[in-house]
């Protein structure tokens, strides 16, 4: 399992572990190396354990991230889109796993 943390204020890049890089470093757990050009990602905070906060960094990253319909999309190295987790359609106990993954109660 590869772990990193990212500097998402503003988006930097990736660094060490550590996350020493900046207050709102992240996270992530990625089971293996990612081989191709799509990567899942659920993101939250360092030490943040509010549903509605983890919502608002993933949508301002998002806003960062997303294709601009005004610019041709070969300005950007890549981009990010964004899918809304619905716990009527996962379910409790998975809904559970996932909040609990990410540190929220």
């Amino acid at each position: 399992m590869t772990e990193t943390a990212v500097c998402a204020s503003p988006i930097a890049g990736t660094h060490a572990s550590s996350g020493a890089c900046c207050p709102a470093a992240i996270s992530g757990r990625v089971r293996f190396a990612p081989d191709s050009n799509r990567v899942c990602l659920a993101l939250n905070p360092r030490g943040n354990r509010d549903l509605a906060r983890m919502n608002a960094f993933v949508r301002d990253l998002h806003d960062e991230l997303r294709c601009d319909p005004t610019h041709p999309l070969q300005l950007k190295e890549f981009f990010g889109s964004m899918t809304t987790l619905r716990p009527e359609v996962l379910g409790l106990s998975e809904t559970t796993r996932i909040l609990q993954a990410l540190g929220i109660q």
